[in-house]
């Protein structure tokens, strides 16, 4: 079909499909390689829609309750071709085929050839979702010119604002390191739909350490990651894809049980994590823990020195509310 016929647009990403510009309420039919319909999207008010858990069964989702009963029973929308039905047309109007990748689909090498000065700016991650950074050097006058030691702290917290610069990232400065705020897609100034704990997310660390470790202010071509609570928990995601150039982790104040973390009096929510799972970080999802020992392992026997850094665990937790909502973040400056 000849999609310069609509201004709607449909961006494949890492277990996801993200549709723009369509007319508000259109219901929007998405069908796999087969031409099986797996679930019908209805757009916003401002033309959007996102899918990133496929129910049970096909049904459509519209509102918060039928996000919630598709995350309870389903999963990831896996990786493979996928078509985009517009039915709310006469004729119904199709687009695609749309690959959604897997988190091991790495991009072409030159995607990681990008210049970070010191400062805000945007980073560029495999589908094409700008993430925002803030850059700080230690100083120089302390440590000396560079190349330095270089950490990240990666959340959903406001790691990239220029004027809130988060504990580990203070510490880190102090310390002689340079250090890498990024905010999560749709957190902060960022492109792209948050949701908590994604397979996105963990693709996107995986850009994010890649893109840093090729920067000549870089010691040794290595850099390692630091944060608490969500800052920690994104370190063992990003660890479990095995970035190439990721030397070490010290995540602290991880989340150990969801008791008292995901509503009022201690109450869980449909989507949150379960009681006794590894870290609180369980979901109806792809389990990411297999893959945390080892790479634990093989990541703390980097020579980077940042043993200054003390990882600990404790019961808190900073997981609160349930997952699985299209969650708009406009993307804007300062």
């Amino acid at each position: 079909m000849d999609d310069n016929l609509t201004t709607m647009n449909v961006t494949a990403g890492v277990e996801t499909l993200t549709i723009t510009g369509a007319d508000s309420g259109a219901h929007l039919r998405v069908c796999d390689s087969a031409g099986r319909a797996v679930a019908t999207l209805v757009a916003d008010e401002a033309g959007n829609a996102h899918l990133a858990i496929v129910p049970d069964k096909h049904r459509v989702l519209e509102c918060p309750d039928d996000f919630i009963g598709a995350l309870s029973t389903g999963w990831p929308l896996p990786p493979g071709d996928y078509s985009v039905i517009e039915e709310s047309v006469t004729p119904a109007r199709e687009h695609g085929p749309f690959r959604v990748l897997a988190v091991d689909d790495h991009p072409h090498p030159s995607l990681y050839v990008q210049d970070l000065a010191e400062g805000y700016a945007y980073l560029t991650v495999r589908d094409g979702v700008s993430l925002s950074i803030m850059v700080r050097f230690p100083n120089q006058q302390l440590y000396g010119p560079a190349p330095w030691p270089t950490v990240i702290e990666y959340s959903g917290y406001s790691p990239s604002d220029p004027d809130n610069p988060q504990p580990g990232t203070l510490i880190a400065n102090l310390l002689g390191f340079a250090v890498v705020g990024v905010n999560m897609r749709g957190t902060g100034c960022s492109g792209g739909v948050f949701d908590i704990f994604s397979s996105a997310q963990a693709a996107d660390g995986y850009d994010v350490v890649e893109t840093v470790a090729r920067q000549p202010w870089v010691l040794h071509g290595k850099v390692g990651m630091v944060g608490l609570s969500y800052a920690g928990i994104s370190q063992l995601y990003v660890a479990a894809t095995r970035p190439p150039h990721l030397a070490a982790i010290t995540p602290c104040r991880l989340s150990t049980t969801s008791t008292g973390s995901n509503g009022p009096a201690g109450s869980t929510t449909p989507g949150s994590p379960e009681p006794g799972s590894p870290c609180g970080m369980q979901r109806p999802r792809r389990a990411a823990w297999h893959g945390i020992r080892p790479a634990l392992t093989q990541v703390t026997k980097s020579p980077l020195p940042i043993s200054a850094f003390a990882a600990r665990t404790s019961t808190s937790s900073a997981v609160v509310g349930p997952s699985g909502f299209s969650v708009r973040c406009p993307r804007h400056a300062g």
